[in-house]
This record gives C-alpha cells, structure tokens and sequence, in this order.
C-alpha cells in the first residue's frame, strides 16, 4: 500500500475540519486509502506560509516522500517571489493556492510522479507532469480553483473553466495510466 497524506489549510474550525476529513476518508476508502492519524502524532507542518499541514501515514518509510519535499521547497521559494516578479506584473503567490497543489501532488505521487512546479503571473502555482507521449498541465489559480490540459499521443482534454482540483483526479489518473 503506498504512503498517504492529506493536506488541510490551518485554522479550519475543529466541526468543519472534522467534516473535511470524513468527507475525504469517504471518498479514499472505496480505493483502499484512508487517512489515519494512528501512525502520527499529527498533522505535520510543512513550513509553508499558507500553513498547511499534512496527515502523513508511512508505509515503510517514516519520511515525507522525496517528491513531496521538492514540491514544499519549490512553494517556499514561491513564497519568497516580490510583486512583480517577472517584470510583467506578477503577483506574488496566493496562498489559497498552496493546499490544491498539495493535494494533487499527494495524488500524483500515489499514481506515478510528482510534477514539476511553476509560479503563474497570476499568484497560482502551475504543476507539469510530462513524458514522451504524454502532458499534464495544471494550473491552481490563486483562488484554489484549478483548471489543466492533457495530451496524450496528441490527442487533447481540457477543462477551461476552473474546478476543484479533486474533479482533475480523473485526468490526473488518465496521465499516470498512459505511462
């Protein structure tokens, strides 16, 4: 069974973080992975500015997995990005972008990778997972709200309108199966 974490902004009030985490595990355990706070103390904190903690339960290993670490040092230099920042107008990075994006990480990690990260003009983060037939781009705008682009053997899927990033899972998994 491979490691699972789940990532919740702080300062939820406890009734509705306690909604949000049945409401995952619902969703989690049909496919075999539900979160657990036993093989944790708690949430850890990853350091992040938007102060997002993950539940992480190891399988083997009690360490956060590599690509989940390159992805929390990417935002943290994201964080660090003034105003302006490539000399078009950029905004620095919203936080509300940063639980999405660990969320589809933690699920590109249990499918088959983690993707590259980028910081978008407009405060979002964009997440890229490509290989030689297939793309994925992710774009987490700097509301949480995501909208992406898949090619795989030319063929394109878009979802232009922004949606939660738990509705990309679907094309997450199609990226990860073309593999």
């Amino acid at each position: 069974m491979a490691s699972t974490a789940l990532a919740f902004p702080t300062g939820l009030q406890p009734e509705v973080a306690s909604r949000a985490q049945d409401m995952l595990n619902s969703r989690l355990a049909p496919h075999g992975w539900a979160n657990s706070t036993e093989a944790v103390e708690g949430p850890i904190d990853l350091g992040l500015r938007a102060g997002v903690r993950v539940r992480y339960q190891p399988d083997r290993n009690p360490d956060l997995p590599e690509g989940l670490k390159r992805v929390v040092e990417s935002i943290r230099r994201m964080e660090a990005l003034p105003p302006n920042w490539d000399s078009y107008k950029a905004f620095p990075l919203d936080d509300r972008a940063v639980s999405p994006t660990i969320e589809l990480t933690v699920e590109g990690l249990r499918r088959c990778a983690p993707p590259r990260v980028v910081p978008l003009p407009s405060g979002g983060i964009g997440l890229r997972w490509k290989s030689s037939d297939a793309e994925l781009e992710v774009d987490v705008g700097p509301e949480g709200l995501a909208t992406a682009l898949l090619e795989i053997n030319g063929e394109e899927n878009e979802i232009s309108d922004p949606v939660a990033v738990d509705q990309l899972f679907p094309m997450l998994h199609r990226f990860c199966s073309s593999l």
